[in-house]
């Protein structure tokens, strides 16, 4: 009968199947160490990178309101969400907090001169988007003379707020 597989015992040219179970069972061992910080930044960068979101959302809101104050001759608080701000070229300003859907709260402004309205109405556009969930928006006033507003924003658990004045 002839010999299909010719094995020699005595070359050492190659690894031998004790050696590559071994090899084998070291990398396994680096790469399951290694895992779990990989997963980690990567959970750590998606966190940093909703915070952000956070933050852009906030400094956004709290910027219109900022630039809404410039200029303002008299402010008025409706309600607690919703904040009216009448400016020397006879604009007026609206903030308000639209939680017609309690899921998908908003912060909406509108300018022009309008009457009473809801939150809700179409004359009023969100200043934020659907990537946060607005918890809150609050407004109170701080001072009498000068007239002061504290804005208070909640979103997605992070609190923020500014106190502006208005100056005669």
């Amino acid at each position: 009968m002839k010999k299909i597989f010719k094995f020699n015992l005595n070359n050492k040219n190659g690894f031998t199947l004790i050696e590559t179970i071994i090899y084998t069972g070291l990398l396994g061992l680096i790469i399951g160490a290694m895992l779990p910080t990989v997963f980690e930044l990567l959970q750590g960068g998606a966190k940093l990178n909703a915070k952000t979101v956070i933050q852009s959302e906030a400094n956004f809101v709290l910027l219109k309101i900022n630039l809404a104050f410039s200029g303002a001759s008299n402010v008025v608080i409706i309600n607690s969400n919703f904040l009216r701000i009448s400016r020397y070229d006879g604009v007026q300003v609206d903030f308000c907090l639209d939680s017609s859907n309690p899921l998908k709260k908003a912060i909406k402004i509108r300018r022009g001169v309008f009457g009473a309205s809801l939150c809700s109405d179409s004359s009023f556009l969100p200043i934020t988007t659907q990537n946060v969930f607005v918890n809150d928006l609050l407004f109170v006033q701080v001072g009498v003379d000068p007239i002061g507003i504290k804005s208070s924003i909640d979103i997605s658990g992070h609190d923020f707020e500014i106190t502006k004045y208005v100056r005669k």
